[in-house]
């Protein structure tokens, strides 16, 4: 069973929590990986800057190619919410 639900309702904080945080801190609390912290500029997806598509490789990620049925716990979706970039 994953665990995901002391991660609901935290408040966002550009300096301490955010999306990448909260990526952290479940992948660490469920499969016992540990992401590497990169330093961005406060809004980067608005300065043309596409940081989970250029880094979620070195992570150990892969792109799936395969029919949403066939997701996994873990898989992850990146989607852009009011930005141009995911």
């Amino acid at each position: 069973m994953l665990k995901y639900e002391h991660l609901l309702g935290l408040e966002f904080s550009w300096d301490r929590r955010h999306c990448y945080t909260l990526i952290q801190d479940f992948y660490r609390d469920n499969f016992g990986l540990e992401f590497r912290d990169y330093a961005c500029p406060h809004l980067w997806w608005d300065r043309g800057l596409d940081l989970y598509n250029q880094l979620y490789y070195r992570e150990g990620f892969r792109a799936l190619d395969c029919h949403p049925r066939e997701y996994r716990p873990g898989d992850m979706v990146m989607m852009a919410y009011d930005a141009p970039v995911a």
